[in-house]
This record gives C-alpha cells, structure tokens and sequence, in this order.
C-alpha cells in the first residue's frame, strides 16, 4: 500500500513538472503569437531604424507621431525615396534636424535612363545631408509592386558603372546596391547579382548589401547566408525592410523580440529596417496618417514609446513649418554622421504592398 502511494505522489509530482516546464517552451518561429510575453525581449532587441513613406504634401502629419519614437529613443534612422521632390526634401530635412540619419533611395524608374548618372548626381546636390545611397528598390520587382523591375544581370550592367561614377565624383557618398524583392526567389537573385559582378564591386569599396526579409522560416534565412558568406567578410548587411508576413499588429512584438537576433546572427545583419512607420495596413507601426481615418497605434508602437495609447504629446513649436523649426536648421551639418564613421521607392500610400512567398 505504502508503494501505491509512493507511485502516485512521483506521477503527480512528474505531471506537476511537466506542465511547468511546457509553460516555458518558446513560442515557435511559425507562429509569432502570444507577443505580449516578448515584450522585454522586443525592447532590447528593436533597432531604432524604420522606413517612412514621405506622404507627399503631407503638411507635418507624421511628425508629431515621428518625434514620439525619437524622443523615446526608438528612432535614429530612416529610409525614404523620391528624394527628387522638394516636399520630400524638407522631410528630409527634418529628420536631419532631428539628428536623425537618412537611407535614400535613387528610384529605379531612373536607372535606365542613359542620363543616370547626371540624375544620380542631382539627387546628391539636391539632398546635401543624405550620405547613404540605395541604387534602387526591390530592383527584381515582383508582381503588383508598381515599379520598375529588372533581371538581376540587367540591373549588374547598370549597377556597376553608377558605382564607380559615384565613387570617382562624390567619394564622401556611401553606395548601397538596390535590394531585391523580399518574395521567395530574392535569395535566388542575390546570387545571381553575385555571379553578376556584385562581388567585384564589393571588393572595389561598396559598403553595403541591403536584403528584404519578410518569412518566419528559417529556411529564408539559410537560403541567405548561402549566398552572404560569398560576399567579403568586410560588407555591411542592412536589413532595410523587414515585417511578419502577413502582415498582423497582434505579432509585431513577437517578431521583433524573435527575428531580429535571428538575422543578426545567420545574415550577420548590421542594421535592420522596420517597414513600415505608417501606411494604412498591418504593416505599420501607426495607421490613420495617411487616409484620414482615426489614428491607432500598434502595441509594438506604444512599447516603443513606453505608451499604453495615443495621448502621448509633442511641442507643436517642434513641427511648425513643415516640422521644420528656423532654430534647428542652422545647425545641420553635411558631414557623416558620427555612427558611420568607422566606414565612413515605395508603392502608393493607397495601395498597401502585397507580397507573396513561396
């Protein structure tokens, strides 16, 4: 009888341990649910780098928000195109203000103009505080994207001698190759730019290989690294667009407090992009900006800002004038920013970016 008893208090005092130890499991990497566990780990994790559709004529709607994160600490660089138009340029110019660094990028509908290179050097003319240039967007395209695409060896022939044109006339200019479409065969197409000359030109001084990663699988991930360790150990990785996929408010946090270690380590990625700051989809970090519909914030934004709402707020004296304010513009500087110095185009806002992996 006494063993009867024994066995049993061992099998609940097993059962006990068992159901404890399952509570810890880590959330699986293909499903990014039960975010609200991450949120230490999302903090700690976050690079303070986003992508921001300029939302031409804008008139200072995003600044507010934008101030938000730069203010909590959760913001230090942007990624914006169609830098060719003065409305985008004052944006620019704010985030410089700001003290926050700009990732232009050189819009693919110009690439095959055979004047590239003079555009190019407007662009740069134009932006005097935008050091880091991306040669194009998702440049393979993908179906839906709403811009300019290219075979992989098409777009090399074009690369490469805007890049050493780039180097020869603007050397204070970090180039970034364009990065391919963040669908199912970007892998696939790096390593076609690769067998395309894109090793060379990394060999010959360019910096930076952006990638766009939007899978929980890590089979995207190994597909990747395939293809990065043929680069020289010496190429910056920016991740300069990344989300779930599809896109969820409910799993930001989790992706964030997951992938982003992930592709730290498998891409050795340098610096990684959230997209988006907002447009009307789950892709953003804040929507309601961009359609007039009530603004929201997502819960990785409201962590970010350590807010549990929207009622946080800002000086209007720090938007005034475009988000423009006469004192800071003064001290602009047109030298690379300090965090560089070790080396020195988006769809319609009315059209949310569709993405297919396979």
């Amino acid at each position: 009888m006494l063993k009867k008893i024994e066995l049993l208090i061992l099998i609940v005092l097993i059962t006990g341990c068992f159901s404890a130890c399952k509570l810890d499991l880590p959330t699986s990497s293909d499903s990014p649910g039960n975010a609200g566990r991450n949120d230490n780990a999302a903090k700690a994790m976050w690079d303070p780098y986003i992508g921001v559709h300029p939302f031409a004529g804008d008139a200072g709607i995003q600044q507010p928000h934008l101030l938000k994160l730069i203010q909590a600490g959760a913001l230090r660089g942007v990624r914006m195109g169609n830098l060719q138009n003065p409305e985008e340029q004052r944006f620019a110019s704010w985030f410089q203000g700001q003290g926050v660094e700009i990732l232009g990028t050189f819009n693919n509908e110009y690439l095959r103009d055979p004047n590239v290179c003079q555009i190019f050097s407007q662009h740069v003319a134009q932006n005097p505080g935008v050091f880091v240039w991306e040669i194009g967007n998702e440049v393979s395209g993908f179906p839906g994207c709403g811009f300019v695409g290219f075979t992989p060896e098409e777009y090399m022939q074009i690369a490469m001698p805007l890049f050493y044109y780039a180097k020869q006339n603007h050397p204070n200019v970090r180039l970034a190759i364009g990065a391919v479409a963040g669908n199912g065969s970007s892998a696939d197409n790096l390593r076609r730019m690769i067998d395309a000359g894109l090793n060379k030109l990394c060999q010959d001084g360019l910096e930076i290989v952006p990638i766009h990663f939007y899978s929980w699988k890590s089979t995207r991930l190994a597909e990747f690294q395939s293809q990065i360790v043929r680069l020289p150990v010496s190429t910056r990785i920016w991740i300069t667009e990344t989300n779930d996929m599809p896109p969820n408010w409910s799993t930001q946090t989790g992706y964030v407090a997951e992938m982003y270690p992930r592709m730290r380590s498998a891409l050795r990625a340098e610096r990684i992009y959230w997209y988006v700051f907002s447009e009307p989809s789950d892709y953003a970090l804040v929507k309601g900006l961009a359609d007039g519909t009530p603004v929201e914030y997502s819960p990785l934004m409201n962590l970010l800002i350590g807010a549990d709402n929207t009622n946080s707020s800002v000086s209007d004296a720090a938007v005034d004038n475009f988000g423009v304010s006469p004192e800071i513009l003064p001290g602009m500087t047109s030298r690379l920013p300090d965090h560089m110095n070790r080396n020195g185009d988006k769809p319609s806002r009315h059209n949310p970016r569709e993405r297919r992996l396979q």
